[in-house]
């Protein structure tokens, strides 16, 4: 195997296009993008879902803040919902629309959510 340097390296991941992955899901015929998150905000939405008390990734908090981050209006970066939705989408029935973005999400990010607690 060939010695590979630093820069060659650091070309072939730095310098890679960002190809973030989406996906359109229809709720009551109303289509919704689902895009993939970044790094920095897949750090923010674990953030944003602990409990100050345990320390301890929150399952709610985590399900509606992935619906906050990554839902937005078709081929726009305009977002959806935002923290004003979130005692809405928590009060909303169970197996409906928010358990079926949650699904798309996870599916799209392949993250669980006992990978989420541990990051």
């Amino acid at each position: 195997m060939a010695k590979i340097t630093k820069d060659e390296i650091r070309k072939a991941t730095l310098g890679l296009a960002q190809d973030f992955g989406s996906r359109i899901v229809k709720i009551q015929d109303i289509e919704i993008e689902i895009k993939q998150l970044s790094v920095a905000d897949r750090n923010m939405l674990t953030s944003k879902s602990l409990n100050k008390d345990t320390n301890q990734v929150d399952y709610i908090e985590y399900q509606i803040n992935s619906i906050i981050f990554s839902c937005y209006v078709p081929n726009t970066n305009e977002k959806i919902y935002d923290e004003t939705d979130k005692e809405t989408l928590k009060n909303c029935v169970s197996g409906g629309y928010v358990d079926i973005l949650f699904s798309e999400i996870s599916a799209l990010h392949d993250i669980t959510f006992d990978e989420a607690k541990k990051n």
